[in-house]
């Protein structure tokens, strides 16, 4: 790829950190690890679901 300021993982890292922060922000998801570093998210939709009891 000519012309880039980054190469393609830190591209797709700052994307990915964007659409983390987008996602926290909307109330989405949510951060499970509190950690600085290789953090893990869950979506809570999913999560409200998995957890509801079926008959």
């Amino acid at each position: 790829m000519s012309g880039g300021s980054c190469g393609s993982t830190s591209c797709r890292a700052r994307v990915g950190l964007n659409y983390a922060m987008l996602a926290l922000t909307l109330g989405i998801v949510y951060e499970v690890t509190e950690q600085r570093r290789n953090r893990i998210y869950a979506n809570r939709v999913y999560i409200d679901i998995l957890n509801q009891d079926t008959p």
